[in-house]
């Protein structure tokens, strides 16, 4: 039988839980396949070469949640230590195949595979394709056209797997580690993603098709973990709410099961078509918070970015959450070519309006090879690296030297406004290696998504303040 390890990289604080390993080592198991996990965040890395000399696995398989922290003001990439990891696998086991795989390594898997030398990547979905190199090394099949799998010279096709009678078992990682330090447990309901942002590189990474899964799995789920004593959840889909009948049927068996008022989630959305009998079900199947990724307000930005929604989208869709009672965090992407002071203040003055619970303010867009906004660089002679494995983002050239500064006085004293400043990098809300959320999570025990807690821990300490 062949033995595979799957080792968890992902040392951000506060930690998140490697859900796609989970997942993965579930359904190999349910094959028959002997399967282990390396958790970074819990073993020390000097046990890894250890583990690999006394579990001797056919396949190390890798996986690259992010390749980087997708912040501009940051810009810190994640690659260095992955090129590390897979020489130290190398020598430390130099029989075993180190395969890449995960959401980030799907971005630009050639040019990873490349740069950190490993032998194998699985892009897109990894559980059929680590199934196939499973019997690879067995010589039960050759890796010719396997789906997914992408070699030093060989690209297999693209292939999704159905998640209908997907039911995974919940107990291959430490999920109450990450619980207590990480302040929620993952769950995905769906996969892909049928939008047409022009700079989002998930329907690369997760295919264009949104594949859902059975609700009574989904509650099956989300019951193994409240045996755990977990609590707490986050969607981990593209957009929770694409098919609004796939979140009502969702709801309903959370509803029926009886565990609405045990339950406390949140999840991605998108705002076109969010309204109060839609919110109204979420609250009482436990949802708490919902963060809809609306890039902006101005209708030429909009169209730009293909987006379906424009501002009154927006305002519906926080007044349904609002009349519920379920909070409210509205991300923002601003620095497109369209962009100007005018377009700039018009979205500060929308977001005051709107008075959310919060509101995420970032600028500068990465880019990705293959998706439209690439293609429109590439047509506009914009000069674009032509590795994009590093980070890199655009910024409307008018605006680079003066849409900092602006931002900070437009957000000055407000108290909604996360802004990850590239001036003042003390206030940004970047998730990576954020101290107030680590402590506020591990010893204070706030629990949720991460932008609710920091929202909760501002709130109390001012209610407090007040109050004395």
């Amino acid at each position: 039988m062949p033995k595979i390890l799957l080792i968890n990289p992902n040392t951000i604080q506060p930690p998140v839980a490697p859900l796609g390993i989970e997942y993965l080592s579930s359904f190999l198991r349910e094959k028959g396949i002997a399967v282990e996990i390396f958790d970074m965040n819990i073993h020390s890395e000097h046990t890894l070469s250890e583990t690999l000399q006394t579990y001797r696995p056919d396949i190390a398989g890798i996986s690259l949640r992010n390749i980087d922290d997708s912040c501009f003001v940051t810009q810190e990439s994640f690659l260095e230590r992955i090129r590390e990891l897979v020489s130290r696998i190398k020598r430390a086991s130099p029989k075993t195949m180190v395969v890449l795989g995960g959401v980030g390594f799907s971005l630009m898997p050639s040019d990873i595979l490349a740069y950190t030398r490993a032998e194998i990547g699985i892009y897109g979905d990894g559980e059929e394709g680590m199934l196939n190199l499973a019997l690879y090394t067995e010589g039960r099949c050759t890796l010719d056209n396997v789906p997914n799998i992408i070699t030093g010279n060989k690209t297999g096709k693209p292939g999704y797997l159905s998640l209908e009678d997907f039911f995974p078992h919940r107990g291959s990682i430490d999920n109450r580690f990450y619980f207590n330090n990480g302040g929620m447990a993952g769950i995905e309901t769906s996969r892909g993603c049928n939008r047409e942002c022009i700079y989002c590189a998930d329907p690369i990474a997760k295919g264009k098709k949104i594949r859902l899964r059975n609700p009574e799995s989904v509650v099956h789920e989300l019951e193994q973990l409240l045996d755990m004593g977990i609590d707490h959840f986050h969607t981990c889909d593209c957009e929770f709410n694409l098919i609004r009948e796939h979140v009502v049927a969702i709801c309903r068996k959370i509803i029926e099961q009886g565990i609405g008022k045990r339950v406390h989630w949140y999840a991605y959305g998108v705002v076109d078509g969010f309204d109060e009998p839609l919110a109204e079900l979420m609250k009482k199947a436990g949802c708490e918070g919902i963060n809809f990724g609306i890039d902006h307000t101005a209708d030429e930005i909009l169209r730009f970015y293909r987006r379906r929604h424009r501002l009154q989208d927006i305002r519906e869709a926080v007044n349904a959450c609002r009349k519920a009672g379920i909070r409210v965090m509205l991300d923002l992407l601003l620095g497109s070519p369209q962009e100007n002071m005018e377009t700039l203040q018009g979205v500060f003055e929308d977001m005051k309006s709107l008075n959310p619970t919060r509101v995420g303010v970032s600028y500068g867009i990465r880019v990705y090879p293959e998706t439209e906004f690439y293609y429109f660089l590439n047509r506009s002679g914009y000069q674009i690296p032509l590795n994009l494995i590093m980070p890199f983002f655009y910024i409307n050239p008018e605006l680079s030297k003066d849409i900092d500064g602006f931002i900070c006085e437009m957000v000055e004293g407000d108290e909604i406004f996360f802004f990850n400043s590239r001036e003042h990098p003390e206030k940004n809300y970047n998730y990576n290696a954020n101290d107030v959320l680590s402590h506020a999570i591990s010893s204070e025990r706030y629990r949720g998504a991460f932008w609710d807690i920091l929202y909760r821990k501002y709130r109390d300490e001012k209610h407090n303040t007040n109050k004395n």
